[in-house]
């Protein structure tokens, strides 16, 4: 297992890091750059002002991404089945 997954893990877990930071980076710049105020927006501004409200605030949204991401695994296999 370790000679052989772990290899293949690694280049496929930098590649969705990777993916991950240039779609946040390019998230942020944009709405930056339209004067919108989006979610990683308002969590940059406020981590200036709040670092611990910002903090909190990013955990409450993982928190809940977990749980949606938990309520779609089941709803996905309730329709399978």
């Amino acid at each position: 297992m370790i000679f052989v997954i772990a290899p293949n893990i690694r280049a496929s877990i930098a590649t969705a890091s990777f993916l991950a930071f240039t779609v946040v980076l390019g998230e942020f710049t944009i709405a930056s750059l339209l004067l919108k105020n989006t979610l990683p927006l308002y969590l940059a501004y406020a981590q200036g002002r709040n670092p611990q409200g910002a903090f909190a605030v990013g955990i409450v949204l993982i928190i809940v991404s977990t749980i949606f991401v938990a309520l779609s695994n089941r709803l996905g296999k309730v329709v399978r089945a």
